[in-house]
C-alpha cells in the first residue's frame, strides 16, 4: 500500500510522465515533442513506471533488485529493468545513491532526478514517454505536486493490429490494451491530467501540439512541427528501430506524421476476431474505478470510438472458454523470465 506523503511537497510542474499502452503513439509523440527547444526527452526511461518508486521506504529497500533488473512486475507488461539509456541521460548508480542520501522522500529524491535532467539537456521540461507509464499515472498524480500527466489513447482495435505485428497474439493484444488503458483512466480525477488521442494527434497535429504546449507552459513559437533539421535538446534518436520488430510496423517516429494507420483493423480482423475481441474482461480482483467497463467492447464505447461489429448478446457465446490464445499469451509472458537469474509467474488479470 502507498503511503502518501503529508507534508507540502516541492513543486514538479516541468516534469511530464507520458502513458499508454504500447502503439498508442507515446514514442510519435515524445519525437515530435522534442524538437521544442525547452523540452528533453530521449528513449524509455523506465522509472516512473514502478510503484515503489512513490513510496521511500519500499523504494529504497526494493533498490538493488530495480538496479538488478529484477523489478516486481507494475501492470500486464511485466518492465524489470529500472533507470533504462543511463548515458543517454546521464545517470550513474553513483549518482542515484547520492540522490537518495541527500533525500528524505520519494518527491525530493525525483526533484533531484528532474534538477538533474532539466541541467542535463539544457532545458525547461523534461518529458518521460515509457508507455507503461500509465500503470502509475495515477499514484504519481497523488504523491507528486503538480506533476503533469499525459495519457495517450488510441482505438484498441488498431492498438491490437499493431502489437500482433510485433509477435502478440488475438487474446494477449487485446487484455494488454485494456489492462493499460483503464489504469491509465484511473488518473483522470488528478488535477494535472492531459488525455490525447492518438487518432486527433496524427489528424490535427497543430492543433494537439498548441494544446500540449499551452498544458506544459511552453511558447509554440520556439517550435516549427515542419522544420525537419531543428536541433534540440532532447532530439533523439530510437536505437530499436532497425530491429526486426519496429520494420513490420506501418511507420516509425522519425516518419512524417500520418493517418494511415487509423482504421486498419478494418482490414486487418475478421468479425469474429472483433466479436471475441469485445469479450475480453478483466477479473475482479483487477481494482479500478467502478464506473470504468471491464470490458473490451464496453471500453471502446465509453472512450467513443466508433463501433464496427455488433457484440454477440447469445449468453453462452459471450463467455470465453480457454483457448490456445490464452495459453499462448501467458506463456509469452512466462518467458519473458527466461535466462534471468530470478522467477517470477505473471498474474492472470483477464479472461
Amino acid at each position: 500500500m502507498i503511503k502518501f506523503n503529508q507534508e507540502k511537497p516541492h513543486s514538479l510542474s516541468n516534469l511530464c510522465i507520458v502513458g499508454g499502452c504500447g502503439s498508442s503513439g507515446t514514442t510519435l509523440l515524445a519525437h515530435i515533442v522534442s524538437k521544442h527547444k525547452k523540452i528533453g526527452s530521449g528513449p524509455e526511461f523506465n522509472c516512473f513506471n514502478h510503484h515503489e518508486l512513490y513510496d521511500f521506504d519500499s523504494f529504497k529497500k526494493e533498490l538493488a533488485n530495480l538496479q538488478g533488473g529484477k523489478a516486481k512486475p507494475s501492470g500486464y507488461v511485466d518492465v524489470p529493468v529500472f533507470m533504462t539509456f543511463q548515458e543517454h541521460y546521464g545517470i550513474t548508480h553513483e549518482l542515484i545513491h547520492e540522490w537518495i542520501s541527500q533525500s528524505s522522500s520519494s518527491t525530493e529524491f525525483i526533484c533531484s532526478l528532474r534538477d538533474h535532467l532539466l541541467d542535463h539537456f539544457k532545458c525547461e521540461i523534461f518529458f518521460d514517454k515509457s508507455p507503461t507509464n500509465a500503470y502509475c499515472l495515477n499514484t504519481a498524480g497523488k504523491v507528486l505536486s503538480d506533476v503533469k500527466l499525459v495519457h495517450m489513447v488510441r482505438d484498441g482495435r488498431d492498438v491490437v493490429c499493431s502489437l500482433m505485428k510485433r509477435g502478440w497474439n488475438l487474446f494477449g493484444a487485446g487484455s494488454r490494451w485494456l489492462y493499460d488503458t483503464v489504469h491509465g483512466l484511473e488518473a483522470r480525477n488528478c488535477p494535472n491530467y492531459m488525455e490525447l488521442r492518438y487518432e486527433k494527434f496524427v489528424s490535427e497535429p497543430d492543433n494537439v501540439l498548441n494544446e500540449l504546449f499551452s498544458y506544459l507552459n511552453v511558447s509554440k513559437t520556439e517550435y516549427d512541427l515542419f522544420e525537419s533539421n531543428k536541433k534540440a535538446p532532447g532530439l533523439y534518436h530510437e536505437e530499436w528501430t532497425n530491429r526486426s520488430e519496429p520494420k513490420a510496423w506501418n511507420q516509425t517516429p522519425s516518419d512524417p506524421i500520418s493517418t494511415k494507420s487509423i482504421g486498419t483493423y478494418k482490414e486487418k480482423l475478421s468479425k469474429r476476431d472483433l466479436n471475441y475481441l469485445n469479450k475480453i474482461k478483466l477479473k475482479r480482483s483487477v481494482d479500478i474505478n467502478p464506473e470504468t467497463p471491464r470490458t473490451f467492447g464496453e471500453l471502446l464505447e465509453y472512450l467513443e470510438f466508433p463501433r464496427s461489429v455488433e457484440q454477440d448478446r447469445n449468453a453462452e457465446s459471450n463467455k470465453i472458454t480457454i483457448t490456445p490464445y490464452k495459453v499462448s499469451d501467458y506463456l509469452r509472458r512466462v518467458r519473458r523470465f527466461h535466462n534471468r537469474n530470478y522467477w517470477h509467474l505473471p498474474q492472470i488479470f483477464t479472461y
